[in-house]
């Protein structure tokens, strides 16, 4: 039979009141160290130590299969080798004095937090999901390597940087793309004569450019209206580019002005007080084509040019004849000599059939 550890009569009181003496109970048989300690003064417990900091402090327990088959059950706290999981509720850690709590790492089954790095395993996704109507602030610089991809929209309350290309849309037709702002600055294309502003597919609608009154220098270097006009601003001509193709102008008023001139239907109107020129180089002269004749100017006396040029010719209603101005009088056209009328004509033919019978 073992024997019976004993506790002197002199070492206990009533109700085993201590009077203020801590209580040590040992195994020598195992190890010289504290099993269990009663602090009395300071009303603490300790297992396996003699020196609690708190009211219960266990050091060094080691759950075995003889106690809790390798389980240790704390209130709702249950921990299986490197797990601790609770019963009801969640695991709130919380430190004392409002100190912050010192967290080196955290890692879920796809999630891993360590220092200042959040990342995944196996591929998996990273979500930041706000309930309801809360959002993701970022209040700092935010560094992306990698690409951006959103559902919604994106607003800018600042400038939008970039040191390399930007691809808005996927080219398929069905992007949209909205400017609000006024651009501050010119459109340049990376290369020059080898992009366009639109397709064959997809035009513009219209193009508007300030005019000559409010801006001081417009240059379009060169216009090709679809295969069938080319405007060349270098060269300053309008040609049709199909072999054989009429170069038609329709007002819709029927009125054309170039210069001095005004071209109405089949009118030609000299705008200005001067004379129509028609010149020719080298040996070239003017000709008129057809088998009709040209309607020169006619009218009375009274009617002659105040200062006619030597050569004016017109029609006198006067006189009935064509006259020529030789730079002083009016002659007749046919040269010099005296014209007869239609009655002195008719009498010198009597006198001369009087004379030659």
């Amino acid at each position: 039979m073992s024997q019976l550890g004993r506790i002197g009569g002199k070492l206990l009181q009533e109700n085993l009141e201590r009077s203020g003496v801590d209580l040590t109970f040992r195994n020598f048989a195992f190890t010289p160290d504290p099993v269990l300690f009663l602090d009395v003064n300071s009303n603490r417990i300790g297992i396996n130590t003699d020196a609690p900091g708190f009211d219960l402090q266990v050091d060094d327990i080691k759950a075995t299969s003889a106690i809790g088959a390798g389980t240790a059950n704390i209130a709702n706290f249950v921990g299986t080798g490197d797990t601790i999981t609770t019963t009801v509720g969640p695991i709130n850690l919380t430190a004392a004095g409002g100190q912050p709590f010192v967290l080196p790492g955290l890692t879920t089954d796809n999630v891993k937090i360590n220092d200042t790095t959040i990342s995944s395993f196996d591929n998996s996704d990273i979500s930041f999901e706000p309930n309801n109507s809360g959002e993701i602030d970022l209040l700092g610089d935010v560094s992306l390597i990698g690409n951006l991809e959103t559902t919604g929209s994106i607003s800018l309350d600042g400038n939008l940087s970039t040191a390399r290309n930007v691809q808005i849309g996927d080219g398929l037709g069905n992007d949209t793309v909205i400017i609000n702002p006024a651009l501050t600055q010119n459109l340049e294309p990376a290369q020059d004569a080898v992009f366009n502003l639109g397709s064959a597919d997809l035009k513009w609608a219209q193009v508007y450019l300030r005019d000559q009154t409010t801006a001081d220098n417009q240059t379009l270097f060169g216009l090709r209206i679809s295969d069938q006009i080319e405007v060349d601003g270098t060269v300053g001509s309008i040609t049709s580019i199909q072999s054989n193709d009429n170069l038609v102008l329709n007002a819709d008023t029927g009125i054309y002005e170039v210069e001095s001139f005004r071209i109405e239907n089949s009118d030609i109107t000299n705008l200005e007080n001067t004379p129509i020129q028609l010149r020719n180089t080298g040996i070239g002269y003017v000709r008129f084509q057809g088998t009709n004749g040209i309607l020169i100017p006619s009218g009375p006396s009274s009617e002659r040019p105040a200062n006619p040029e030597v050569g004016d010719t017109r029609w006198n209603t006067d006189l009935g004849y064509l006259e020529v101005f030789d730079g002083s009088v009016y002659v007749v056209s046919i040269g010099a000599g005296d014209v007869i009328g239609a009655d002195e004509m008719e009498e010198l033919g009597n006198l001369y059939s009087l004379i030659l019978g």
